[in-house]
């Protein structure tokens, strides 16, 4: 990638070192003809424009390629050990009901019933902190996917001739995105497994010792029936904070894009999810302790988004600036491109366009919201052209 985007700024260098000596910029006696000159410089302008921001581009998926998802610590590598973790600790699970099945005598001695129940209590332990290291991963995630969403997306006639560069370059941006995306999205699924397989292999413990009575091993029913209140725990609090997670994240994303008041609708969001998630909490079988561990959890995930939520605020008026001067010195170019036409909203964007840092400071927070919704919503889709 590196070395096709070296040989993008070459070619273009070259084409602009050439271009001036073009025989239509001359008359019949060799003299330069200015109009022709100003189009041509104009065109070359352009053309070093464009290279410029492809070039940067390339710069931005490189950043979160090498930063994010490769390397030691990068998402790919720690997805690959989590998953590999995971799989041990499901083949763990199973060889506890398997060793049990074939020699449930093992629990008529003190040693094989504390040996099981360290066995059940290790294996918790770990579930645990798979669930922890995988939410790790899964912030990551969200700050890499953030990232990404300042790698524009050119078409192939952008530069004239180099469509095969551009086109490989959104390409590559693309299939990270994607990668990066079903990586988020398979850790939240294997989470939710995890803790009904929990659950359920527990319960085939429990249920060895029910039918094998005559053991008396009271101790170790009381044990294992701590364990899968915790895993039913996990059964009823994990797929609710797998939700608020990706709401808490998604306001870091926003915190990153500086967008104040997408974050602070979404907090509200957050909120009330929590408000609801705390009610199903308080109505399960949980522990009465389970159930203020995961409220406290929970509504600790919503002191970290507000946090984001009121510096957000703090700045608003300097984000929504920042937010409209990168649009409009972004798209507003691109929309003298027809394809480009097709993915933003060229009419609205138009109709923002011309304000000054002034006119920012004399709006009010409902006017600047209304204009960070309007700018997100260049973003979304077109109505035209800007001519």
């Amino acid at each position: 990638m590196k070395k096709e985007f070296q040989g993008l700024a070459s070619a273009v260098l070259m084409t602009l070192s050439v271009s001036a000596g073009a025989a239509n910029l001359f008359d019949a006696n060799g003299n330069p003809i200015p109009a022709a000159m100003d189009n041509e410089q104009a065109r070359l302008n352009q053309l070093n424009r464009r290279a410029d921001e492809v070039i940067e581009a390339h710069g931005r998926y490189m950043l979160v390629r090498d930063n994010y998802f490769y390397g030691t610590t990068g998402i790919n590598n720690l997805s690959n050990a989590w998953f590999t973790d995971a799989t041990a600790w499901l083949n763990a699970m199973g060889l506890i009901v398997q060793q049990l099945s074939t020699n449930v005598a093992s629990l008529s001695t003190l040693n094989g019933r504390v040996t099981l129940q360290t066995q059940v209590s290790s294996a918790y332990t770990n579930y645990v902190k798979l669930r922890d290291s995988a939410n790790r991963v899964q912030t990551k995630c969200y700050e890499a996917l953030a990232e990404m969403q300042n790698i524009r997306r050119f078409p192939g006639n952008f530069i004239t001739d180099y469509g095969p560069h551009t086109d490989l370059l959104v390409g590559e941006v693309n299939k990270l995105e994607a990668s990066i995306t079903d990586i988020k999205n398979s850790l939240d699924a294997a989470l939710v497994a995890n803790s009904q397989y929990a659950l359920s292999k527990t319960k085939e413990v429990s249920d060895i010792l029910i039918k094998n009575a005559a053991l008396q091993a009271p101790d170790l029913q009381l044990a294992l029936a701590d364990v899968a209140k915790m895993y039913l725990a996990e059964q009823v609090v994990t797929p609710l904070r797998q939700e608020i997670f990706n709401l808490r994240l998604q306001i870091a994303s926003l915190k990153i894009k500086r967008r104040t008041f997408t974050a602070n609708d979404l907090l509200t969001q957050m909120t009330s999810k929590v408000a609801a998630a705390i009610v199903i909490i308080n109505q399960s079988a949980m522990a009465d302790a389970d159930k203020l561990n995961a409220a406290t959890d929970l509504n600790g995930l919503v002191a970290q988004a507000t946090n984001d939520v009121k510096y957000l605020m703090a700045y608003a008026k300097t984000n929504v600036y920042r937010f409209y001067l990168d649009t409009q010195n972004q798209i507003a170019p691109l929309c003298q491109v027809a394809t480009y036409q097709l993915q933003y909203n060229c009419q609205l964007l138009r109709g923002l366009i011309g304000l000054d840092s002034t006119s920012f400071t004399a709006m009010t927070m409902g006017d600047l919201k209304l204009m960070e919704t309007s700018l997100t919503e260049v973003y979304s889709g077109p109505t035209g052209g800007l001519n």
